[in-house]
């Protein structure tokens, strides 16, 4: 298939990142020397700690715009994710990690309206994975009112086949929201430091936290990350290649 992640794509991620997995929480242009010291990474840590963990909402695939080169990417939603940027004034953006590229990794919109289950037949998702596909939508409407649209359709198509009808109801209400430009307070609320009074985790540095991504079955083959040329069935969970990732990085250059 087209939109498997081949073994060569896998390899050129990793000559430029190396084996671990990560998730850039701001770019170069975004990253001040303040986000840098050792204090903010350590209130990066706590607020990722304090939350639930990332979620995987599955695979994503972009194409350049020029020479039809690809990259391939998990779409993630992720609060804590959010409230780190919201805690050094920066948008809310969408978040993805990176699981290979023909040769350079595509730097555009990679959002859960990238999702390849948009054009495709996938398993139903499951509730937990409804809310964060809903979560990433509402995320996603600060890059495009259309594309926030789209996924949040995603997300009711799949509450309606599960019987939600609180989660259909709440859908709705938010494709609403989007379609009026109304503040999304879910998606702004800054971390204070008082809601936490105990960490999930004992780190001292953003770039050692790892957790279990949670994992998901879509409709299209994928290879883990182990080096292995042999193709997985269709609907693979990939949780092979997603078990422990470096979860936060802000760009060091």
């Amino acid at each position: 298939m087209s939109d498997s992640v081949s073994e060569r794509a896998l390899n050129q991620r990793r000559m430029r990142d190396g084996y671990p997995y990560h998730i850039t929480i701001a770019n170069a242009k975004q990253t001040t020397s303040e986000m840098r010291s050792s204090r903010s990474l350590e209130i990066m840590n706590k607020i990722a700690a304090a939350g639930s963990p990332p979620v995987n909402l599955g695979l994503g695939m972009v194409r350049h715009a020029k020479n039809e080169s690809r990259s391939w990417y998990c779409a993630i939603s992720w609060p804590a994710g959010q409230q780190i940027r919201r805690y050094f004034n920066l948008l809310p953006r969408d978040l993805h990690l990176t699981l290979g590229f023909d040769h350079k990794d595509i730097h555009i919109h990679k959002g859960p309206s990238t999702l390849l289950i948009h054009n495709t037949a996938s398993s139903p998702l499951t509730k937990q994975q409804i809310e964060g596909l809903t979560y990433a939508a509402l995320v996603e409407s600060y890059t495009s009112k259309e594309a926030s649209l789209r996924s949040l359709s995603l997300a009711l198509a799949h509450a309606e086949y599960i019987r939600d009808e609180i989660m259909i109801s709440s859908i709705a209400n938010s494709m609403t929201r989007v379609q009026t430009g109304t503040r999304l307070e879910e998606v702004e609320t800054p971390f204070e430091d008082g809601n936490t009074t105990q960490l999930a985790h004992n780190m001292t540095a953003v770039e050692h936290l790892t957790v279990q991504l949670e994992s998901m079955t879509t409709s299209q083959q994928i290879y883990t990350d182990t080096g292995s040329s042999q193709e997985k069935p269709r609907t693979t969970i990939m949780t092979d290649a997603l078990t422990k990732l470096t979860l936060v990085e802000v760009d060091q250059r």
